[in-house]
């Protein structure tokens, strides 16, 4: 897969000595930043691949005393595997402060020094172990040789000068297995667990080596790193193969180059807008400059254009948020001025407004409320790298396919629910990214669809965890909106059928503690619906029925006999509420004796006279003893009227909601989170929303939710990808400031 560079004489990079330690500073932390996560995912994946492997060596054991070992190292590597992980790349790390010769500082403890003692002992294990370390290292080596050279000769470029007897392992396949075996060194198993652990790695290493590969260069990239070194840029699968990197253009070139952007199809609609809004923009720069570009003026050329952007650059350190209107064109003239020892230097005004396009899109993304303030700030950085492209093919904005646009509508998706305390990634990604598009001076369609790859794989790992998590949010919203249902069904059906009848107070505390509690999971368990339900309501009707303190024998006799044909459902019921079967014998015998039941009872008739002479109470007082009596209405007001219209509109709104939207909530405590609606119930009565991650951040029932709609509280986001929020944005200021 490897391809062969043309040989070439390489200068190494020089930089004066005042600066040597910032700028190793800095490439310290963008490759740290850039390879920390993949290379951790890297080895929780192999750590869950060796659980496997242990598991069907536990199944071909010889004794039951190995197959206990197999489990034993499974249980710990499942509770050590992020442990391990970490000091897997703190190596990595160590290595490279040390090629650097800078601090190792910034993430987590450095590993700990080896005591002499340890030194001065041998063992056989750990001598094979780094011996089958160093052939996996050579292997991945041998398939991507050319690939580690160039790497290995732009490092070389900003290496620090070696101690002696103290040669650093370099970025390379070595220093990633050595790295990987060192994690094992803490961690207790048997040299055959450790060698299936390392040939695992090695396959994982010649997986994604192209991925590390890439960022890694990317990283050299954005610190302006010997970038006439030529590499390889790898492509997905099916793709042409590219010949050879040369020596990255000037943006100058760049700029004045013809498109690059592949065969995308235009869409004549949003071509016909964009011509609308570059017009009218240029027209108003030139009106405001007095440009006159028919009588031969030196208008600025775009190889002037390309360099005051690139100068423009270096200077603007901080995000763009400050940048207003036609701020951006103002400052590039200023550039163009400077260039000309302080001479004005108009602008064409279809290059004006281009740039003023750009400035006002970028405008609209650091305060779009679908991206979350922090970033905002990450994506403000864009503004010139999509200037630079849009000086070179305006027309990419109205090719939706085109990688450059999916790009930036994607960044801005997966920058949705992200919140500081949560992120597990996204925005050092976004960082790292960013920086690759600002110091990248071939800004093509193929770089896009890189960069494209690198977050669909991020937000594809994620978004497994984010779905298991708002799987289980939403299975506990169905179990608790079915409970809701049985009790609310089960408060409606004893409120019905018995609320208004009078029945002694045993059988209405019999009721109001056990009965109810077996309608609710009767309802929960078979719905109301079912024959279980049914025969459990015919017990309320029974009760409901309760012979009259003044009822004859004879009046008596059937309710009795219907009674007694329910006594095993009552007896069955009793015990699902969780009764005792001794609390049940109690209670059904009070209940006999309530009746009159058993005949042969001597003392029949005093029993009897004893149940007529029982209290009777209506249940609806026992069940409900303390229910507040019904507000009195109001006369309705003005207010009161217009406050209600809205109500019900906004009822109508929430109704008409979907699963999946997404909302900006501001909490009790002020403070401004993105939620989703993940889960309505089949009435529309409850609705669920959860975080980016997929946590339950908050519930509201139908009037709550259309409450916080008229005040605000919750505000539904805008659904459009941000390229075509932001152009109608662009639109509507600039008809907006037109002058008739």
């Amino acid at each position: 897969m490897s391809e062969t560079f043309p040989s070439r004489n390489v200068l190494p990079f020089q930089r004066p000595e005042a600066g040597t330690e910032t700028r190793n500073r800095k490439l310290f932390e963008t490759l740290v930043t850039a390879l920390q996560q993949p290379v951790q995912d890297l080895c929780s994946q192999v750590f869950q691949s060796g659980d496997d492997a242990l598991f069907d060596r536990s199944e071909r054991a010889g004794s039951a005393e190995q197959q206990n070992v197999h489990f034993e190292t499974m249980r710990r590597l499942r509770l050590s595997k992020v442990d391990l992980s970490a000091r897997a790349f703190e190596f990595v790390q160590t290595e490279l402060a040390r090629l650097l010769g800078t601090r190792n500082e910034r993430f987590g403890r450095s590993p700990a020094q080896m005591q002499a003692e340890a030194l001065s002992l041998v063992d056989p294990d750990t001598i094979e172990a780094e011996i089958a370390a160093q052939a996996s290292a050579n292997r991945v080596r041998q398939k991507y040789a050319a690939d580690f050279q160039a790497l290995g000769k732009r490092l070389s470029t900003v290496q620090a000068p070696a101690v002696e007897g103290d040669t650093p392992l370099g970025l390379g396949p070595e220093v990633m297995c050595m790295g990987f075996l060192s994690a094992l060194h803490h961690f207790e198993c048997s040299l055959e667990a450790r060698l299936v652990l390392m040939k695992l790695f090695e396959r994982a290493l010649l997986s994604d080596c192209e991925g590390l590969l890439m960022r890694a260069h990317a990283a050299l990239n954005a610190c302006q790193v010997a970038t006439d070194v030529p590499y390889r840029a790898f492509q997905r699968p099916g793709s042409p193969t590219p010949t050879s990197a040369a020596p990255a253009p000037s943006a100058s070139a760049h700029v004045g180059a013809a498109p690059a952007g592949g065969n995308y199809s235009v869409d004549q609609a949003i071509l016909h807008s964009l011509r609308e809004l570059i017009n009218a923009l240029g027209l108003r720069y030139a009106a405001s400059h007095r440009t006159d570009t028919s009588a031969n003026a030196p208008v600025a050329s775009r190889q002037e254009l390309a360099a005051a952007v690139q100068a423009l650059t270096q200077q603007l350190d901080a995000p763009v948020r400050e940048q207003r209107g036609d701020a951006l064109s103002n400052a590039i003239a200023e550039a163009l001025a400077r260039q000309r020892n302080g001479d004005q230097v108009p602008i064409r005004p279809l290059d004006a407004g281009v740039i003023d396009l750009i400035g006002l899109m970028f405008d609209y993304t650091v305060s779009d409320r679908n991206i979350p303030a922090d970033l905002q700030a990450i994506l403000a950085h864009l503004q010139i790298p999509y200037l630079k492209l849009a000086l070179a093919d305006p027309q990419f904005l109205a090719r939706k396919e085109h990688p450059a646009r999916l790009l930036l509508n994607e960044l801005a998706h997966a920058s949705l629910g992200w919140t500081e305390s949560g992120d597990r990634g996204l925005k050092a990604l976004l960082e790292v990214m960013v920086q690759d598009l600002v110091s990248g001076k071939e800004l093509t369609a193929d770089h896009f669809t890189r960069l494209r790859k690198d977050l669909s794989e991020f937000c594809g790992r994620d978004a497994q965890r984010v779905q298991l998590a708002e799987r289980k949010a939403s299975q506990a919203a169905d179990g608790r909106n079915r409970m809701d249902v049985a009790r609310r069904d089960t408060e409606e059906t004893l409120r019905s059928r018995l609320g208004q009848h009078e029945v002694p107070v045993v059988m209405a505390k019999l009721v109001e503690q056990y009965w109810q509690q077996y309608l609710i999971l009767t309802h929960v368990r078979h719905g109301r619906d079912s024959r279980e339900w049914l025969d459990a309501i015919r017990l309320i009707e029974l009760l409901a029925a309760f012979p009259r303190a003044d009822a004859s024998p004879e009046q008596v006799a059937p309710w009795r006999r219907q009674f007694s044909d329910m006594e095993t459902l009552l007896r069955s019921g009793l015990k699902q509420t969780g009764i005792t079967e001794g609390d049940c014998d109690q209670v059904m015998a009070g209940l006999r004796e309530l009746v009159h039941i058993e005949r042969d009872i001597p003392v029949a008739a005093t029993a009897l006279a004893q149940a007529r002479m029982q209290p009777r109470v209506r249940f609806d007082t026992v069940h409900h003893p303390d229910r507040p009596t019904a507000p009195q209405a109001t006369e309705p007001t003005a207010v009161n009227v217009e406050t209600q219209a809205r109500l019900a509109e906004s009822i109508d709104r929430a109704r008409g909601l979907k699963s999946g939207q997404w909302f900006e909530m501001i909490k009790p405590d002020g403070k401004i989170e993105q939620v989703k609606l993940l889960w309505i119930s089949g009435d529309h009565q409850h609705f669920m929303f959860v975080n980016g991650n997929g946590i339950k951040s908050a519930e509201r029932k139908l009037p709550e939710l259309a409450a916080d709609l008229v005040s605000e509280r919750f505000r539904l986001l805008d659904e459009q990808p941000l390229v075509e929020r932001a152009l109608a944005a662009a639109m509507q200021k600039v008809r907006g400031r037109r002058v008739v």
